[in-house]
């Protein structure tokens, strides 16, 4: 089966925080704590979610899991509805960003998501 990694930075916005998306200015940055993702096709139609993070979660595609796995789950639903054909995924969600730290980790999965379900899909 085929596999992908993809790294994204951390962030921590210097300036404007919540004022993004209100039309307003910020100056975020990256920082060298990073989030990684392992993305490997499997045959079924089944995605597995792990990460140090959460609990795991594994379901058939389109299943709506609770949590943080929704975020993943919801990039693929996504993927599909733009007219990929997402195969089943074992998705493994590294990070060394702290939870709790202050610092942007939410975003991180539909970012990856989106980057490593497209290759890996096709």
């Amino acid at each position: 089966m085929s596999t992908a990694r993809a790294i994204a930075p951390g962030r921590v916005n210097l300036i404007g925080e919540h004022t993004d998306y209100n039309r307003g200015l910020c100056l975020p940055f990256a920082i060298p704590l990073a989030t990684t993702a392992t993305v490997t096709a499997r045959a079924d139609w089944r995605l597995r979610v792990t990460s140090d993070g959460g609990d795991p979660w594994e379901g058939a595609l389109g299943e709506k899991p609770d949590g943080w796995a929704s975020y993943v789950a919801g990039v693929l639903w996504a993927l599909t509805e733009s007219g990929w054909e997402v195969p089943g995924l074992d998705i493994d969600l590294t990070s060394t960003i702290p939870l709790g730290g202050g610092l942007s980790r939410l975003g991180r999965p539909g970012v990856l998501g989106r980057r490593r379900g497209g290759r890996a899909a096709g």
